[in-house]
């Protein structure tokens, strides 16, 4: 993962972080690189939403599939974006993905378990803890909150899609 070093500085989960730093936590958080075909699936809506993606090479989409066939394109995906973190990090332990992540081109991507992203890991690393520690706000030797969730933090802009009456007059 040597060669996407320039781009992981950019990105803001990693901001901060020394280049060292950053492949002892990609360890930690059983990160994975994994090449997608053009229109093939990178996560599929109904699956268990266990992981974290970042788009390293390529163009993917994430899209809502309806019962009729149609698709509806949420937000594009580049070289550095964050994607599934809203529904891996919401509450409850069996999640499911709502939309697909979809590979428009030929694309490699990053996929880390995240558990490992909000909870400290049991080895005691220093490296994940201080991360985890900063991304909630707190002192270094602080714990993260329980249940805290990195959603805020890398917000994409994108829009809302209203889902009751009440939503339509916000």
């Amino acid at each position: 993962m040597k060669k996407y070093q320039e781009l992981f500085r950019k990105i803001p989960l990693f901001r901060g972080i020394t280049d060292q730093e950053r492949e002892t936590m990609l360890d930690c958080l059983r990160a994975r690189e994994q090449r997608f075909s053009a229109d093939s699936v990178i996560l599929l809506a109904g699956q268990v939403a266990d992981c974290v993606g970042i788009v390293l090479e390529g163009q993917a989409q994430v899209i809502r599939e309806e019962f009729s066939g149609n698709r509806t394109i949420l937000t594009a995906l580049g070289p550095g974006d964050l994607f599934a973190e809203a529904f891996a990090c919401a509450s409850g332990e069996h999640k499911t993905l709502p939309v697909t992540v979809l590979a428009i081109t030929e694309s490699v991507v990053l996929l880390m378990d995240y558990r490992k992203i909000l909870h400290a890991c049991p080895s005691g690393c220093s490296f994940h803890q201080k991360h985890a520690c900063r991304r909630c706000g707190q002192k270094s030797d602080a714990k993260p909150p329980p249940g805290s969730s990195l959603q805020a933090q890398y917000a994409r802009k994108t829009a809302l899609l209203p889902f009751g009456t009440s939503d339509l007059t916000r």
